[in-house]
């Protein structure tokens, strides 16, 4: 993942599936995006997913060291990134 080589010392990236994936399904997915290197939690009761108002696939959200948090969706996620890292 280029955003992981690009800001993986300023930057941690943590993939979490939606809830209904399986774990084989999860796995396939990551397989198949190369986001294997970086951690992937497994959470079937949707309790990461609620506890930051994900809704739907393809939400990043953006935790700042203070705690705060940004969504941020494909279009926007690289500057999104960046700001991060530089705050």
């Amino acid at each position: 993942m280029e955003l992981q080589q690009q800001f993986g010392e300023d930057v941690t990236f943590i993939g979490v599936p939606e809830p209904s994936d399986s774990t084989e399904s999860a796995a396939s997915f990551v397989d198949g995006t190369g986001s294997g290197s970086f951690t992937h939690l497994h959470d079937p009761a949707g309790d990461v997913w609620s506890a930051f108002g994900v809704s739907r696939r393809q939400t990043f959200i953006l935790v700042n060291d203070d705690g705060t948090t940004t969504e941020a969706g494909f279009g926007d996620l690289v500057s999104s990134v960046e700001q991060l890292a530089a705050s």
